[in-house]
């Protein structure tokens, strides 16, 4: 993920248009440089995309305990997230935004 910022940083500042995909589990989101890097890119700007697999169990505690369902750690950074399920393909265009 940091690496992932930084390089989402260098096309913002070269102007390529690209954008940089992370994907992460929702374990990964017990440490602190996913944070850290979200928080850059929204500060940046920069085009970074990160997809959190949502498998249930973050670390050692499941996901439900860690964060209630109308809460989490996407609202602080002022980033545009969207929620889907890979069980129905049909669904990702009609996915509400978290």
């Amino acid at each position: 993920m940091g690496i992932g910022a930084g390089l989402a940083l260098a096309h913002r500042l070269r102007g390529s248009g690209g954008i940089v995909a992370a994907i992460i589990g929702d374990g990964t989101l017990g440490q602190g440089l996913p944070y850290e890097a979200m928080n850059l890119a929204s500060v940046w700007q920069a085009p970074l995309l990160v997809v959190v697999e949502n498998n249930g169990i973050a670390q050692t505690t499941t996901a439900a305990t860690r964060w209630p369902r109308h809460r989490g750690p996407r609202r602080g950074f002022g980033l545009p997230t969207w929620r889907f399920g890979d069980d129905d393909p049909s669904s990702a265009g009609k996915s509400p935004r978290w």
